[in-house]
């Protein structure tokens, strides 16, 4: 019989192998215990390497795209290195806003890649065997949540395909888990890899506690569990009973929000945890929101549920404290089980930053000494104008390093989406659960759950996020931060009343007088890209947007006018970093060429002098001639917001 140290160490000994890993993508449970293996988690980017220390220049540099490791020449290619990882890990999450050129991964110092794909096809559902449920585009992000483990090292290379190819332009982001060495982790191997499956989310069986909770103005009420043995809640569901809840709160600007001033407090055997705003604690940030991922779910304002495991030992109590100056009424419903085998206690710590979005700075939303796994963000942003806020990277830092682990390449990019792109989406493990627009104006929700991806800390961890805004506004931003702990003295902050309060989001824009609406135009183009972005300060609050085209590509804009005659011709054009040199025709005659380069982004009038126009259809053309050497990165981008016929 074998002795049970013997045991033990055979167990510690299962190798860790990609079909593991995929059955790790749904184990919640696994985030309250210490790893079998010790692991770091750590981020391979694109950011710009200016930001070197927050003492230096350039700590807040936004050039986070087509930055490498290094080039190797292989085979004649020139081969872009983002991810090189030495010892056994494995890659678990691959993200792109721009994916292009191919891809390939090499294993344990093989010459050649394992997989080879291009990028698009791999990061946007189109490679077997990685389905909808691993790869897939969310709000213009391209995703891949797939694990790819390796025994000995991991290298991962783009090169270009064509001359359409751009390197430089490239944003990448990799999740890479590095184990300690001596780790038995067993390499992928498509050969043996089958047709993989997302793997449902474990349903256990739960005992449920119903309450129903009438909270007072300004009061609380609270529900206490006991447990002989060591327990956890498994489900945690509010359903609104209070009438103006269930016919969806109010007017989405309203200033007064009454979800958002109410407190979700969570104590496990004495120690208060957790200390969160209601709609903060559900993953929405903001209410009324649609949110489904594999933690959280939200039914616009009626009905939330949270399904991180919240171990206790004998208590746990739930307290929900009402700052509003009516009373509102909930059914509460705690689902709980058994679980004897919990290291660490949930945690979740909010912050809010009411000041103006200049200077950029760095947002703190988690500063914990001890020990842990952090496991999810929450933010929730109020916008009062339509520009973009979150050019900010996260910055993660844990036991004390001198430069964070991890640092990222944009707020959006982190959150899996692209391109400041206002679209509700949701995902098992991200999501955006509420925008309201125009633009990135009014509120905003981002959620991303750390599973597979959770971050180990021994002693510390900082989560840091810039407030890299693109306007000097007075925005705000507020941040949740939900981590997995040893049991110790923290207790949670509370929440300021005063940082409940919402702002008004931008309010619609009126059109130019005379203006044609470039947005209104039909349209044809011969590459690139054409899209609709808001912004507050243009006539009807939009402009048509060019990017991606090619040197030579056309885009051709039909317009009416209703007389023939000879007017000024006038256009209201963007003008930004990335934007082209382009030629402007006139039924077929051209009116000039012009630079629409300019460091910052600002919209100017362009008169292109005197011109004869057709009664009923004309046509305007906007050949791509090239890029201002100064233009990063150099997308040929053209934006327009309006024409204008001046007698």
């Amino acid at each position: 019989m074998l002795s049970l140290s013997l045991v033990l160490a055979a167990a510690a000994q299962v190798p860790v192998t990609t079909q593991s890993l995929i059955r790790e993508m749904t184990d919640l449970d696994r985030l309250t215990r210490r790893p079998t293996y010790a692991y770091k988690t750590v981020e391979a980017s694109s950011y710009d390497r200016a930001s070197v220390s927050p003492n230096q220049e350039g700590w807040f540099a936004n050039s986070d795209f087509g930055k490498y490791l290094r080039v190797e020449t292989r085979e004649g290619r020139r081969e872009h290195v983002m991810v090189d990882a030495q010892g056994p890990g494995v890659a678990l999450r691959f993200w792109s806003a721009n994916p292009m050129g191919s891809v390939r991964f090499y294993f344990d110092g093989e010459a050649k890649p394992r997989l080879q794909a291009r990028m698009a096809d791999l990061l946007q559902r189109k490679l077997a065997p990685f389905g909808d449920d691993f790869s897939y585009v969310a709000a213009r992000g391209c995703n891949l949540y797939f694990p790819f483990p390796f025994a000995k090292s991991l290298r991962v290379t783009v090169a270009a395909d064509s001359a359409q190819d751009k390197m430089e332009s490239i944003y990448y982001q990799f999740s890479i888990r590095q184990y300690e060495a001596g780790t038995p982790v067993v390499t992928f191997d498509p050969t043996s890899l089958g047709e993989p499956q997302f793997p449902l989310r474990e349903g256990p069986k739960l005992e449920y506690t119903k309450r129903r909770l009438i909270l007072p103005a300004r009061g609380s009420q609270e529900v206490t569990l006991t447990a002989e043995n060591p327990s956890e809640i498994r489900d945690l569901t509010l359903e609104t009973l209070t009438p103006m809840l269930k016919v969806g709160l109010m007017h989405p600007r309203s200033p007064e929000n009454l979800l958002k001033r109410v407190e979700v407090s969570l104590s496990f055997d004495g120690q208060e945890t957790i200390r969160v705003p209601l709609p903060d604690f559900f993953g929405a940030g903001i209410m009324p929101a649609k949110l489904k991922t594999l933690v959280a779910e939200v039914e616009e304002s009626t009905k939330m549920s949270q399904f991180l495991p919240m171990p206790f030992r004998r208590t746990a109590k739930l307290k929900l404290i009402n700052h509003n100056a009516s009373d509102l009424s909930f059914m509460v419903d705690l689902g709980t089980r058994r679980n004897s085998a919990a290291n660490y206690v949930l945690h979740a710590r909010w912050m809010a930053d009411t000041k103006s979005s200049r200077p950029m700075r760095d947002l703190t939303f988690l500063d914990f000494y001890g020990e842990g796994r952090y496991v999810g963000t929450v933010q929730h942003v109020q916008n009062p104008t339509p520009g973009w806020w979150g050019e900010g990277d996260e910055k993660i830092s844990v036991d004390g390093e001198r430069f964070p682990s991890w640092i990222g390449t944009g707020t959006e990019d982190y959150f899996g989406y692209a391109w400041c792109f206002p679209e509700v989406f949701n995902r098992p493990y991200h999501a955006q659960p509420r925008v309201d627009g125009p633009g990135n104006g009014g509120q905003t929700g981002n959620v991303r759950w750390h599973i597979t991806d959770d971050i180990p800390f021994e002693q510390r961890i900082q989560f840091k996020m810039e407030m890299w805004h693109w306007e000097d506004v007075p925005s705000r931003f507020a941040g949740t931060a939900f981590f997995y702990a040893k049991p110790s003295a923290w207790e949670a902050p509370g929440v300021r009343v005063a940082d409940l309060e919402l702002i008004e989001g931008p309010k619609p824009p009126e059109p130019v007088k005379g203006a044609i609406e470039a947005e209104a135009l039909t349209l044809t183009k011969t590459s690139g890209q054409t899209e609709l972005q808001d912004y507050a300060h243009l006539s009807s609050g939009r402009q048509l947007w060019w990017r991606d085209g090619q040197v030579g590509g056309t885009l051709e804009l039909e317009f009416r006018a209703e007389r023939a005659g000879t007017f000024n011709f006038i256009t209201h054009n963007c003008f930004a970093v990335d934007y082209g040199v382009h030629e402007l025709f006139l039924n077929g005659v051209s009116l000039g060429t012009r630079d629409f380069y300019a460091p910052d982004l600002k919209w100017g009038i362009v008169d292109w002098g005197r011109v004869s126009v057709k009664a009923g259809a004309n046509t305007l053309s906007v050949v791509a001639r090239g890029s201002n050497p100064s233009a990063k990165p150099a997308r040929l981008m053209f934006g327009l917001d309006y024409l204008l016929l001046k007698g």
